[in-house]
C-alpha cells in the first residue's frame, strides 16, 4: 500500500488482485448468497480506494484492511436486517 500511495499503478492492482480472495472469504462467513459476497468485497475496494490516503505505511496493512472489510460488512448486515423490517410491516 505504501508504493500504491507513491503512485505506483501496478502495486496498486497487484495489491487489490491479492486482497480480492481475502475480502471474499471474510464476508463469506456472513453471508450465504454469492451476490452479497461480491457486493460486499466491491463496497470494500471502493472504500479503500476513497480511503487509501489514510493508511499509514508505518503501521500493518491487514488489521487496517479487515477494519474497513469488517465496517461495510456490518453496514450491508444493517441494510438486510431494515429491509426485512420494512417486508414484514
Amino acid at each position: 500500500m505504501a508504493r500504491a500511495q507513491d503512485g505506483d499503478r501496478q502495486a496498486y492492482r497487484i495489491l487489490l488482485e491479492d486482497a480480492t480472495p481475502f475480502l471474499r472469504a471474510l464476508a463469506g462467513r456472513c453471508f450465504k448468497e454469492t451476490a452479497d459476497v461480491e457486493d460486499v468485497v466491491q463496497d470494500v475496494l471502493l472504500t479503500v480506494h476513497a480511503v487509501r490516503q489514510t493508511y499509514d505505511p508505518r503501521r500493518p496493512f491487514g488489521p487496517w484492511l479487515v477494519a474497513i472489510a469488517n465496517r461495510r460488512i456490518i453496514d450491508r448486515l444493517r441494510r438486510q436486517k431494515r429491509a426485512r423490517a420494512r417486508e414484514r410491516n
